[in-house]
């Protein structure tokens, strides 16, 4: 299992240090949570803050997880030949984000919230498209870090699992020591709010014991 470390619950003002942290700690992969206050109420990051953050930090694996109303523009603004991945929750935006990341090594990952969303995604020739190669799980309503995990988690992801073998499958949200072995057959997970806290460094060791790869 793959761990991305995410940013958005951490202290705003001290962003360059908490991704230090990060790193310092053994996290090897970033999960950036990019917020236009449309899509979702919250904003956080930008385009340029995301540009500044991949330049800096060029030895470990990126990805950008858009809850943006035009993913397609925000792509447009994005270097990606620094960002491995990025994620859209729009299936009907897929083939412009698609024309946007052609030329570049990035790849595209579709999230879910509920089943309607994988039915979208159902419909979609993944095997056809090798620039699509992930399918990641909400374990909370997007928008907001620190949620507790919803209880169609676990359902969601084998549901994923069972229509997209070809894909990764991953689980963003909620993913802490208490409730990883409830998605412990996703491929990767994003941890965000239980890096922030006293007994962080704690929990990643533990979880990268259990189920790191």
């Amino acid at each position: 299992m793959k761990v991305f470390g995410s940013i958005l619950s951490c202290d705003s003002l001290n962003l360059q240090k908490e991704i230090d942290r990060l790193i310092g700690m053994g996290v090897t992969a970033l999960h950036l949570d990019v917020m236009d206050g449309v899509f979702v109420d919250k904003i956080f990051l930008g385009e340029s803050i995301v540009n500044e953050i991949t330049r800096r930090y060029k030895g470990i694996t990126i990805e950008c997880h858009l809850m943006v109303s035009k993913p397609a523009k925000t792509i447009s603004h994005l270097d990606l030949d620094r960002i491995d991945r990025v994620i859209i929750h729009q299936a009907d935006s897929l083939r412009d984000v698609l024309a946007c990341i052609k030329a570049s090594r990035c790849t595209v990952g579709l999230a879910i919230v509920n089943t309607d969303d994988l039915h979208k995604i159902n419909g979609i020739n993944t095997v056809m498209h090798d620039k699509i190669d992930k399918i990641l799980v909400m374990g909370v309503l997007p928008g907001e870090g620190g949620q507790p995990m919803r209880s169609n988690t676990r359902y969601l992801l084998e549901l994923a699992q069972n229509e997209h073998p070809n894909l990764i499958i991953g689980v963003d949200g909620g993913v802490n020591m208490h409730t990883l072995h409830e998605v412990q057959s996703a491929n990767e997970v994003v941890l965000g709010s239980c890096l922030f806290n006293e007994s962080a460094e704690e929990t990643l060791a533990q979880i990268m014991k259990h189920y790191g790869e």
